[in-house]
């Protein structure tokens, strides 16, 4: 799934290099609790959600920990960059890219997606922005670098800019709120948060 493939020299080889995994992931909002409209049923089904308050109308999200494994050579450092973008109401989808700082291109190394709850949200959203695969055209270098997120058909599913806000365009490949029929398209607007050193030795 590397955007640019983990390459081990002959150098390295020799060197006897050390390469380490790092198994990364954001626990910030990882688990969520929202409440539902005080007026509807008590602990609603849904596919999303399976841990209910009913005396506080309260529903807890609790996802399966998604980890993605950047390979790096020792004395490398891993970083990732963090999008929000709008995505239903009382929600955004946060989008992080990771990378390895000694490659000027910055190749995705590996892609989180995950539904972040604000204040407002009375109900759950599901992540259907696949990220198995990811494609670059244009350069982090002349700031016109736009990335693919595919599924794991390499169908495309989500294309944006890196490193600064813009407009998202989603491919449809489920309906529901976030695209009425599928074979379409939406946009979203997202923010560029920023860069964070993620791991180093």
């Amino acid at each position: 799934t590397f955007q640019k493939p983990f390459a081990i020299t002959q150098a390295d080889v020799d060197a006897k290099a050390e390469i380490k995994v790092d198994l990364v992931f954001n626990p910030d909002s990882f688990g969520q609790a929202y409440q539902t409209d005080p007026n509807a049923q008590p602990c609603p089904a849904s596919q999303y959600a399976s841990i209910c308050d009913p005396t506080n109308n309260v529903l807890i999200d609790m996802p399966y920990v998604r980890m993605n494994p950047v390979p790096r050579k020792s004395g490398e450092t891993t970083h990732k960059e963090t999008y929000l973008m709008d995505y239903e109401d009382g929600a955004k989808l946060r989008i992080e890219l990771y990378y390895i700082d000694t490659d000027p291109e910055a190749g995705v190394q590996g892609v989180d997606a995950a539904v972040v709850y604000d204040a407002t949200a009375t109900m759950p959203h599901n992540n259907v922005i696949a990220s198995n695969y990811v494609s670059q055209t244009g350069s982090v270098q002349t700031n016109d670098a736009s990335v693919t997120l595919m599924d794991y058909q390499h169908t495309p599913n989500l294309q944006m800019l890196r490193r600064q806000d813009g407009t998202a365009t989603i491919h449809c490949l489920y309906a529901g709120s976030l695209c009425p029929s599928v074979g379409g398209t939406a946009t979203r607007a997202y923010t560029y948060v920023g860069d964070t050193v993620v791991s180093v030795d």
